[in-house]
């Protein structure tokens, strides 16, 4: 039997992964987890991508305020145990994935190739 070789998500791992979206989303707007400074910061949930066996997640934000200091992701992911504890109840998973948080450079690269495409227009 061919395992299946593509790297497209399955449709588990795209639906587990907008539960967690969400209830990360909640979770961070209801429970400052750390100091005063980082828990007013708005951030966005963007997307959340599952490992094929559902253990781990990678959680993409994106800081609202264009602060994309590196502080802000040390922090969150020192409270990521935190967080999973608190939405491994409600899940109804098997077990809890582990949240791990990456900055989301989704809008970073979109900045840079409009500006590549602007060029090339101007170099014409």
């Amino acid at each position: 039997m061919r395992k299946n070789l593509s790297k497209t998500p399955s449709q588990r791992q795209l639906k587990v992964g907008e539960l967690l979206r969400h209830k990360i989303s909640e979770e961070l707007i209801r429970n400052p987890f750390f100091d005063d400074k980082l828990s007013d910061m708005p951030l966005t949930v963007t997307e959340v991508k599952m490992t094929p066996d559902l253990k781990r997640a990678k959680v993409f934000i994106l800081p609202l305020n264009g602060n994309s200091s590196d502080e802000i992701f040390s922090r969150l992911n020192l409270v990521a145990p935190k967080i999973q504890g608190k939405i491994g109840r409600s899940l109804g998973l098997r077990f809890t994935p582990e949240i791990i948080f990456k900055k989301d450079l989704t809008f970073e690269n979109v900045a840079k190739i409009e500006k590549l495409l602007q060029n090339v227009k101007k170099n014409k």
